[in-house]
């Protein structure tokens, strides 16, 4: 594969054709644009994580910009920089949820922007993820900094507005939001957009904690800025212009045109030097925008003197523009550093002043940024300079400054590929009297020839000679036309064009054309791409959202007069991510386009298949007759669906889940009747997979109660709503405190106490249970070190573990980063996994299994018995204790199964030497079924509800007394 190493710019990124292989540009960093030969273009990243080489997919050009893709780099390589692998990170969840590290907490609050900052006021720490280190430019290893550290990281000139607007919202005028800038150690500055908002106020509303984002937005303001600059161009050509006209005094004039470059912050300064009487002293005579004296304490000359090695000297020397890119950085500059520095620019440009052909002086302007003089402000000094000296050399050809102008503007209007002069013949056709050598590269034929051939009439493609002839041929004099034509080219190929023309009469009476001709054929290839893959799916060639969202309406305008029934349809494959992991992307593709094939067999032609990305398919049926129709197309599906496919040597066996909306009962909108559709696919998958589904009210309750707890789970651990809990766990024989187990609990303001098993679900299904967890985690550890420092006995503390924790995190590293930050012994942390977990990649699951029991942790088998228990399993994974299911518990006493299961699991512990826990005791008579059957521990409200650390201090230094004080004291 071809690999390109010329740095990347917008630019060059859209004149690069479509190459005939796969070429890869690069742009630093391991980031590069890929060019297949069907035009399509795909930002990546190359590098090695774990010593393998591994590519990150960053986005789609022209969707992601060269500068959002440079963002997207920064914040992988700030992934890397913590030890995470990008790749997992995305892969692990798609909806930006947070990868992996060691400080959970920090990655928890991730989730809710790129750089996230909590600042304690009364501590004076600030607490941050790698993300706000990276922008602020401070140490990303460390987990927090001192607030001054922060603030001397502000640029200096942004400090007092960014400090004043924090003080406005920590007395609560205002939110706090604002752009600044940031300046690095190594002098390097960024933009950025700071957000924040004051969480936590005590009793006399004193801020106590404030809370925010930040996001690098330094493309954006240089793209803003960027487009401020030009149009303070176009406006200042405008206005001087319109000084020309005025035909002022050369004094005035000069004054003038330099005010009018300083105005709204164009330049910095800006100042116009003629050579003195003596042939050498470049002497000023207006200025704009400096310091009063610095013009007359310079010594400017244009021999090769010291004195004349400068821009303005050099510049008059030689007759072209010279531009001075940095002060800092030009050796030539070194005289005038000192005085550039206190003048407060960083680089210049001059450009000489003409009368009659010989340069009499110069114009130079100068910029506080370096590298200012891109080839757009070279052109209006050039211009401004050009038109200067024809207006102080020759008032009498003012009419010729006009048409000089009007080239002008059309010449900087486009980008041209071609321009030419023409006059007009006898036969009343315009003939080439002057092209520029590039002719050749729209017509495919010399410039000699072209001139030859005298009107290029003869190339346009003949059904675009009316259009030829209303803008070209029959141009009123003083008219202007802008018009796109085809053109015939030698090899007779096709190129569009777009023509810029304007008809000038001379004094004379000849009528003289100028034009100029750029070459769109590209720009129009592009947009007919762009066009369709605006509407249609890249791989499969179908109906995107945006085509299937007008084809509804088409369809639904008919059904509206017809008073008939239409049905949405929204398919998922079932497993789809399976055969993407296993074997690999492109047989995932195989796979769709399979899919595709087989539903094409189930639909009309009138019907509609669309596919809405990854592997779901939206299907608009028309004009159904009624519900047994769309059962009979809903059978159909699953029924060839599940037809077995072979795909490079693997037979596979597909299956999808279908959700059912139909138009008018279900909605009569599109967005309605896909929402709805989509919740019925969903409770399809959760039926089983492999079915179908309609929609009913139900379901819109249970997906909107969804939704809402997932939005304010985003939110909870943000707001502190979080809590995490502790239940005792005893004894039976002494009624000793052994360990306590963790359990969390969400206090909501509006929601209230919100049930476990109302919200756990919802964190599961949506990722957020992975830094959830992860923070139940960090906050047991450190309640357990704290209860062990505050003089209490030794405790173990169990935590849950859910399955995607277990496989889808860096587990073993997380256990490892909270028992290294807490302090707490491994042996006192005991975690929890449910017989799911083991039985998922057991030989995977069974190698972190034991990397966690070398860390020193124990491991128990939580509700056991209600999962599929194997004895083999608890041999392989050397788990420490099972925990009896609360559901077994309540009916011991009454129910004999329960009560033989729970006898069960109690003897296979004791025979194979492993502790045993009841959960759920809450009563006396359980208890002593307990006692009696040889259980040794238990927990349960008989004991003690779950309560909050504070009160579960308490409960425990009722309960652990000194040696001695417990004999007698048992349950």
């Amino acid at each position: 594969m071809a690999r390109s190493a010329v740095p990347l710019t917008e630019s060059r990124i859209r004149q690069i054709r479509a190459p005939d292989k796969p070429t890869k540009l690069a742009d630093g960093g391991g980031m590069y644009l890929l060019l297949r030969p069907d035009g399509s273009r795909y930002w990546r990243l190359d590098y090695r994580f774990d010593g393998k080489r591994k590519t990150l997919a960053l986005g789609v050009y022209p969707e992601i910009s060269l500068g959002e893709a440079r963002r997207r780099r920064r914040a992988a390589k700030a992934l890397l920089a913590t030890g995470q692998d990008p790749g997992a990170v995305r892969k692990a969840d798609k909806a930006n949820k947070p990868g992996t590290g060691a400080d959970e907490q920090a990655y928890a609050l991730a989730m809710l922007g790129e750089g996230m900052w909590d600042w304690d006021l009364r501590s004076g720490r600030v607490r941050h993820n790698a993300q706000w280190a990276q922008l602020m430019g401070l140490d990303e290893r460390q987990q927090e900094h001192d607030w001054q550290q922060a603030v001397a990281a502000l640029h200096e000139q942004d400090r007092e507005a960014v400090m004043t607007a924090i003080r406005h919202c920590l007395d609560g005028t205002a939110a706090f939001e604002c752009e600044h800038r940031i300046r690095h150690a190594d002098g390097a500055t960024i933009w950025v957009r700071n957000r924040g908002e004051v969480m936590r106020r005590d009793a006399d509303g004193t801020p106590l904690r404030m809370v925010g984002s930040l996001r690098e937005v330094t493309e954006q303001r240089h793209e803003a800025r960027v487009m401020r600059c030009h149009n303070l161009l176009l406006q200042t050509i405008a206005a001087v212009n319109e000084m020309l006209m005025q035909e002022l005094p050369d004094q005035e004039l000069m004054a003038r045109i330099c005010q009018e470059l300083v105005r709204d912050n164009l330049f910095r300064m800006a100042w116009i030097g003629l050579i003195d009487d003596d042939g050498v002293t470049v002497r000023p005579v207006a200025e704009a925008g400096s310091v009063r004296g610095y013009l007359a304490q310079a010594d400017i000359r244009c021999d090769d003197s010291p004195q004349g090695r400068g821009p303005t000297g050099k510049a008059i020397r030689s007759g072209i523009t010279v531009i001075n890119d940095d002060t800092e950085t030009n050796r030539q500059f070194v005289p005038w550093r000192e005085r550039a520095r206190a003048q407060g620019y960083r680089s210049s440009a001059s450009a000489p002043l003409r009368v009659n052909g010989r340069v009499i002086g110069a114009l130079n302007v100068y910029s506080d940024e370096a590298h200012a003089f891109e080839p757009e402000k070279r052109i209006l000094l050039e211009k401004l300079a050009a038109d200067l000296g024809v207006a102080m050399g020759n008032r009498a050809a003012l009419a010729a400054l006009r048409e000089s102008e009007e080239r002008f503007r059309l010449i900087s209007s486009v980008a041209t590929d071609l321009l030419y002069s023409s006059l007009q013949t006898g036969t009343g056709f315009y003939a080439f009297d002057w092209a520029t050598a590039s002719a050749d590269r729209i017509f495919g034929y010399t410039l000699d020839e072209i001139l030859e051939q005298g009107c290029w009439r003869s190339y346009v493609h003949p059904d675009d000679l009316p259009e030829f002839d209303r803008n070209i041929t029959h141009l009123a004099p003083g008219q202007r036309s802008e018009c796109e034509l085809r053109i015939i080219a030698r090899d007779g190929a096709t190129r569009t064009i777009r023509a810029y023309s304007m008809e000038v009469k001379s004094d004379d009476g000849q009528h003289r054309l100028y034009g100029a001709c750029q070459d769109i054929t590209e720009r129009r290839q592009a947009e007919a791409r762009i066009a369709y893959l605006a509407h249609h799916d890249v791989l499969t060639g179908l109906p995107n959202r945006v085509l299937l969202r007008d084809r509804f309406e088409q369809a639904l305008a008919v059904a509206q007069r017809a008073r008939s029934h239409m049905a949405v349809l929204f398919l998922d494959l079932d497993n789809f991510k399976v055969v993407n992991d296993s074997l690999g992307h492109a047989a995932g593709d195989e796979l769709l386009l399979a899919a595709v094939s087989r539903l094409s067999h189930c639909m009309r032609d009138s019907d509609t298949i669309s596919r809405q990305g990854g592997d779901e398919f939206v299907l608009l049926l028309n004009d159904i007759p009624d519900l047994d129709t769309v059962k009979r197309v809903a059978t159909d599906i699953l029924s060839h669906l599940a037809e077995p496919l072979e795909i490079n040597g693997h037979v596979l066996n597909a299956s999808c889940s279908i959700g059912v909306a139909i138009y008018p009962g279900d909605g009569s909108d599109f967005d309605s009747l896909l929402q709805k559709a989509d919740t019925a696919m969903y409770n399809a998958k959760g039926a089983g997979r492999n079915s179908y589904r309609f929609f009913d009210e139900q379901m819109n309750q249970q997906a909107q109660e969804h939704l809402m707890l997932q939005h304010r789970l985003h939110q909870a651990l943000y707001r502190a709503e979080l809590q995490v809990h502790y239940q005792p766990q005893l004894e039976i024989g002494s009624g000793k405190v052994i360990g306590v187990e963790a359990l969390l609990r969400w206090q909501n303001a509006e929601l209230g106490e919100v049930a476990p098993d109302r919200f756990i679900p919802v964190a599961e299904s949506c990722g957020l249970i992975v830094p959830i967890g992860a923070w139940v985690l960090e906050q047991a550890c450190r309640q357990a070190q704290a209860w062990r420092q505050a003089g209490l006995a030794d405790l173990a503390v169990s935590v849950n573990l859910s399955a995607m924790q277990f496989h889808r995190f860096s587990l073993v590293e997380m256990v490892a980063g909270v028992l290294g930050r807490s302090g707490l012994p491994p042996h006192l942390l005991e975690l929890e996994l449910t017989e799911s977990i083991l039985l998922q990649d057991v030989e995977g699951t069974l190698d972190t299994v034991r990397q966690l029991k070398r860390l020193g942790v124990r491991l128990s088998i939580d509700d056991f018995g209600t999962g599929y228990s194997s004895l083999s399993y608890l041999k392989r994974f050397a788990v420490d204790r099972l925990k009896i299911d609360q559901s077994f518990m309540r009916g011991v006493n009454t129910d004999p199964d329960n009560a033989a299961i729970v006898r069960a699991i109690i003897q296979l512990a004791r025979s194979l030497r492993l502790d045993i826990i009841a959960e759920g005791v809450e009563t006396p008579a359980q208890l002593a079924f307990l006692r009696e059957e040889g259980c040794r521990e238990a927990q349960g409200y008989l004991f003690s509800r779950p309560l909050p650390p504070a009160a579960m201090e308490a409960f425990l230094r009722e309960r652990i007394a000194p040696a001695g004080a417990m004999n007698g004291a048992a349950l």
